[in-house]
């Protein structure tokens, strides 16, 4: 029972079953459908071609002979190979290339076209990495679902990357003034 001036959400449904809002007296009631559905089929992962775009399952893996570190495991948004980086430019043990589960290449390392981007999580958490590509120092910056954060990059900062935040789970952003260009143009 739903008095005057009170809100009912109502379950979901199974294909084929209905409600019946009903009273002995007079009535009226505002329906709010919930919010769309995503779409079906596989998540889009091209951040040039969808919005809002899904995270890519990554591991980077040490690429210097001699290096016995284990691989590092998490996700990223992967660009096109002309606007991005596949590895991140480290020394050492340090130094990563990033591959996809299917063993392809993967291009997080987003360049200086980075600046000014805005991330807005949809779904999960984003680690937002600003750093000078090649070192060891670099800031993070957790987003939220719901939260926006706008690239920007300092001092010798030239690039970004939007990863998971040290784990495994899936991530969707939603992105507004990212337009990636070429990383070594001319």
């Amino acid at each position: 029972a739903v008095g005057s001036g009170e809100t009912a959400t109502l379950p979901a449904l199974d294909a084929g079953e209905v409600f019946s809002v009903q009273s002995d007296a007079g009535f009226s009631y505002t329906l709010t459908p919930p919010a769309p559905l995503p779409p079906s089929g596989p998540p889009c992962q091209d951040p040039t071609a969808c919005n809002p775009v899904s995270w890519t399952p990554a591991r980077w893996v040490c690429n210097l002979p001699g290096c016995s570190t284990p691989d590092w495991v998490g996700g990223v948004l992967a660009w096109p190979s002309w606007a991005a980086y596949d590895s991140n430019g480290r020394s050492g043990d340090g130094s990563r290339t990033v591959y996809g589960n299917d063993g392809t290449r993967l291009h997080p390392y987003m360049g200086p076209w980075a600046d000014g981007c805005q991330v807005t999580a949809v779904a999960g958490e984003i680690m937002v990495i600003e750093w000078e590509r090649g070192t060891e120092v670099w800031r993070e910056t957790v987003v939220g679902p719901g939260d926006t954060y706008t690239i920007d990059l300092v001092g010798p900062e030239n690039g970004a990357m939007l990863e998971t935040p040290n784990n495994t789970e899936p991530f969707t952003a939603s992105l507004a003034n990212c337009t990636p260009e070429p990383i070594n143009p001319g």
